[in-house]
């Protein structure tokens, strides 16, 4: 009789073993995903906007050089098509709420580029300011999470903004 007992422990502790082990696996396997996911997208948000700041800094020196005349209206519309459609990438992937500020600067120039207006240095280098913040403050949650194991709460993101 006490073998059996022991047996049936020994299967029950088995079982508890085994559904900490899935539990402690799964929670890896989220914090793996979200963590690569997040980088996946901090990285696209890189790409996008270096390659946006770098077609506005073409079109401002085509613009403010001699050869803005010289240049054919082809590619004018080309650089003027690039830096549209990043801009609509880049605000597909703002929080309407939160990144305010860089919805405007890129409002700014876009337009400014669209317009054929001169194009403000200070918006270039605010926009730029901005990401960064915004990225920096990504990576912080993400840190978090990783270390907490799950998704940060509203009020915890709100701490880590202050």
């Amino acid at each position: 009789m006490e073998e059996i007992v022991l047996i049936l422990l020994t299967l029950v502790g088995i079982l508890i073993i085994v559904r900490c082990n899935r539990e402690l696996a799964q929670q890896t396997q989220y914090r793996t995903k979200m963590t690569d996911e997040k980088l996946r997208w901090m990285h696209d948000i890189k790409a996008a906007v270096s390659t946006y700041c770098s077609l506005v800094e073409q079109y401002k020196n085509i613009r403010e050089r001699s050869t803005y005349k010289k240049t054919s209206p082809e590619q004018l519309h080309q650089i003027k098509k690039e830096i549209v459609e990043l801009d609509a990438y880049l605000k597909l992937y703002l929080n309407w709420a939160q990144d305010g500020k860089i919805l405007t600067l890129l409002n700014e120039l876009t337009t400014a580029v669209l317009t054929e207006d001169l194009l403000s240095d200070f918006a270039y280098r605010k926009l730029l300011d901005e990401y960064q913040k915004m990225l920096k403050f990504e990576w912080e949650v993400v840190k978090k999470e990783v270390a907490k194991g799950r998704p940060l709460k509203k009020d915890e993101k709100f701490r880590l903004m202050q």
